[in-house]
């Protein structure tokens, strides 16, 4: 019970500042595409370091768990194509998973029972096969911020948790960046015919 409790603050503690903030950058979203014509400028004069600050902006937006990611994600296909933008995702959410995990971890000084008997069904499918549970969980429509810090409540070594985090980010990182590139597609098109 004490784990399930140090879990939830936890996960209050470091999701809460992004759903707070979140009105305040609600109200700034109609900037947005002067912002993102700009930075789209900005890539091709500076290609290495708009892939830093590319990857820094999806690794905050991710740690602090803001209804963000998705969008970023279809950004960096229409910034950066397909194979680029894959690239500086996966890496970004490779890194926030890892960061999430590590810092819930050790710094929250939470260390989960990894041998008692008292484990939900979930956790004892985790314990048996934890890449199929964390793949599944990316896998499914669940943000990566919460199966980040939530994951340390699992009985699961580190390094299982970020191969199973890399193969699980995968695929909605690829469908993303590949739907950002036809929508950038479409949007010069359209633009190209005015």
């Amino acid at each position: 019970m004490r784990t399930y409790i140090t879990l939830g603050l936890a996960l209050v503690i470091l999701l809460l500042p992004g759903y707070l903030f979140w009105p305040a950058i609600q109200s700034h979203l109609p900037a947005l595409k002067h912002y993102m014509i700009a930075f789209r400028r900005y890539c091709a004069v500076h290609t290495l370091m708009s892939y830093m600050v590319f990857c820094v902006l999806l690794l905050v937006i991710i740690l602090l768990g803001l209804p963000l990611t998705t969008v970023l994600m279809l950004a960096a296909g229409i910034f950066y194509g397909f194979w680029e933008g894959s690239a500086v995702v996966t890496v970004s959410r490779f890194a926030a998973a890892f960061i999430a995990f590590t810092l819930t971890r050790r710094i929250m000084l939470f260390s989960p029972p990894l041998s008692s008997r008292h484990h939900m069904r979930v956790t004892r499918m985790l314990e048996r096969h934890p890449y199929m549970g964390l793949v599944m969980a990316r896998l499914a429509p669940i943000p990566d911020g919460v199966v980040n810090y939530t994951s340390a409540a699992a009985p699961i070594r580190q390094r299982d948790f970020l191969l199973a985090s890399l193969l699980g980010i995968i695929p909605f990182t690829l469908f993303c960046t590949w739907t950002g590139q036809q929508l950038g597609n479409i949007t010069n098109l359209i633009h190209w015919m005015h």
